[in-house]
């Protein structure tokens, strides 16, 4: 399987930065067929841990060391991980606030938190689902829901507004860069078009994923 720019930042991530850490992956199982990023980076790194709310996909896959759990209220003691990781998951929550809480808790000090997540500024459905057609076009539900994609999205996070929640539950970013620069139409001739990493300005910034990684640093800011 060819994997995308997104996928591939996440594992040499895992290779160059965490090896030997311990790691937790918040949501493993996904909603694709099967939870090959999460199959992938236990190859970089066998201390990994995986947990999700979906119970049926714990106990379908049953893969070593996960379990069934809410990332926003995790059953690990103070300072357990060196690392988190949050593939895939803040575009499923109305609130990430009290994910984030239960990450700083549980990770050591200066530990990191791993974020993927679709970017609010991605450039073609950006374009496509706002910029384009009428007021009355864009309030039509199914134009919003064509811009969040999965019907189980509930909202997408720019990436100022993200690092400044991150900011109040305690972290401070370290990277941030956007992956997966879908070319409209092109692909029709050829789906490796979607593996092009285009990494410079303003593409870096519009990419359809964001791909960050938080410090533990601070006290989280909880008034």
């Amino acid at each position: 399987m060819r994997r995308s720019p997104r996928v591939l930042w996440v594992e040499n991530q895992v290779r160059s930065r965490y090896q030997g850490t311990r790691i937790l992956d918040v949501g493993f199982v996904g909603s694709y067929k099967d939870p090959f990023l999460h199959l992938g980076i236990r190859q970089c790194n066998p201390r990994l841990v995986g947990i999700d709310i979906d119970k049926e996909g714990v106990l379908k896959w049953r893969l070593p060391d996960t379990l069934v759990g809410d990332g926003k209220k995790l059953p690990f003691r103070d300072n357990s991980f060196d690392v988190i990781l949050c593939l895939e998951v803040l575009e499923h929550l109305y609130d990430p606030f009290c994910l984030f809480v239960e990450t700083y808790r549980v990770l050591k000090p200066q530990g990191e938190l791993l974020i993927t997540t679709p970017n609010a500024y991605g450039w073609w459905n950006f374009l496509r689902n706002w910029m384009v057609g009428s007021s009355r076009t864009r309030t039509r539900r199914e134009v919003y829901r064509r811009y969040l994609g999965d019907k189980d999205h509930k909202c997408f996070y720019d990436p100022l507004s993200l690092m400044n929640l991150l900011d109040d539950a305690g972290f401070e970013t370290k990277v941030i860069a956007t992956k997966n620069h879908a070319i409209p139409f092109v692909r029709r001739v050829s789906s490796l078009f979607d593996l092009l990493d285009w990494q410079f300005y303003p593409m870096n910034r519009l990419g359809h994923y964001l791909c960050l990684i938080a410090t533990k640093a601070h006290q989280p800011k909880l008034s």
